[in-house]
Formats: C-alpha cells, structure tokens, sequence
C-alpha cells in the first residue's frame, strides 16, 4: 500500500510540473513540508532573448538593445544620449554653413568677390590670408609653386577695402571651421555612444543569464521513519 502510494505522488507531482502554470503549489501532507515555486520567473524568459540580436540593435540605435533586453533604465540613457549628439551635430553644422555663408557675404561687399567656379575652401582662406589676388598671384610666382592655380579669371580676383575688414573676415572664418569641427565631435560621440551600448549589451545579456535559472529538477524523496512521502525541489543558479 505504501509503495502503491508513493508511486501516485510522484506521478502526481511529476504532472503537475509539466502542466501547472506559472505559479506552482507544492503541498504533502504527513509532515512533509509544503511550498510555493514559480517555475517560470521573468529571469527564465529574459535568458530566451537573443544575445546577438540585442548587440546589433545597438549598433543600429543605442538603447534599442536595453529595450529588448527589457533594460529600460539603460536604454532611455543611451536614447537621450543619442538625441543630444544628433542635435549638436546637426545645429553645429548648420550654424558653420550659416557663418560661411556670412562670410562669403562679408568679403563680396568688402572686397569684391564674386567667388563661382574654382572657388574652393582654398580659395576663401586665401582670400582673408591677402590683400588682392595681385599679392597671392605674385607670393606664388616668387615661391615657384606652380601647382598652385593662379586667380586670374574676374571672378576669383579681389581687393579688400580696408585690413581691419579682412580681419573680421578671417575670424569669421576661423568661427566656421570652429562650428565644423564640434560638429565632427558630436558625429564621433555618435560612434563612440554606439561601441559602448553594443559592449554593454552583451554584459546586460550575460548579467541577466546569470540572474536566470540554469536547472529546475524535482527529486521524489520518502522518509521510513515517518512514512512521509514527497519531492525535493532542486534549483541552480
């Protein structure tokens, strides 16, 4: 009888393991003590998602990865990250496309440049760097830098007014490449927000492998003395 019994019970928590939801109540009597197991904690299905997929979601947008990794702390980090560096880079270079084109207002009322073709960075550098194209012209004759094109054509030649003008143009030149340069340090953040959310994806993937449950086994179990049947819950973490 007793045999025939302990035979029921392990059938009987052995289904009940396989079909029970969730939440799984253990219960024995005859003095073996009872317990409540969740068999399927979040960990169990946070170690289902897909290591890989949350590491190129990164790499696409910081703080996708965390997303679906069901890191939301992190992944609105890394979002607003990712919006503070678009918006410098996107402000940055239109304000140097702004005072470029500032200056090249500036230096056609002060120093008759129409600019057109052929008038390249170059060009407007060494337009604030000389006081005419006759000065550039002839520095290069003396220097006997040929490959250097001569402004010979009307539209490259020009005359400042005054030195104190051709100043103010080299400033706002130097303002231009300023504006230029934090813009391409904003575009590096972006790479950079975007090595460290793909790094830190995979430590919040294997942090949250850790956390989750490796083994779940029941193992039945009978006491002699007290006659008392029931199952040992066995978990690794």
């Amino acid at each position: 009888m007793n045999a025939l019994r302990r035979t029921f019970l392990c059938s009987f928590f052995a289904i009940a393991t396989l079909v029970l939801p969730a939440q799984s109540q253990v219960v024995v009597q005859e003095g073996v003590s009872t317990d409540t197991v969740d068999l399927f904690a979040k960990q169990s299905s946070k170690h289902q998602k897909s290591t890989v997929l949350a590491m190129c979601a990164s790499i696409l947008l910081p703080g996708l990865g965390h997303q679906y990794l069901g890191d939301y702390n992190k992944a609105i980090g890394y979002y607003s990250a990712e919006a503070l560096f678009i918006f410098g880079a996107l402000f940055c270079n239109h304000y140097s496309n702004v005072v470029s084109d500032n200056s090249k207002v500036f230096a056609w009322e002060h120093a008759e440049v129409s600019g057109g073709p052929g008038a390249n960075s170059a060009y407007w550098q060494n337009v604030g760097l000389y006081d005419d194209s006759k000065s550039f012209n002839e520095t290069m004759e003396r220097t006997y830098r040929s490959e250097v094109n001569d402004y010979l054509t009307p539209n490259l030649q020009w005359r400042w007014d005054d030195t104190g003008n051709r100043n103010i143009y080299n400033s706002m030149i130097q303002e231009s490449l300023s504006w230029e340069v934090a813009s391409s340090f904003f575009l590096g953040a972006m790479v950079l927000n975007r090595l460290v959310a793909f790094i830190d994806a995979r430590l919040t993937a294997r942090e949250m492998e850790t956390h989750s449950l490796s083994s779940l086994q029941f193992m039945p179990r009978y006491d002699p003395i007290s006659r008392a049947a029931g199952l040992t819950l066995r978990a690794g973490f």
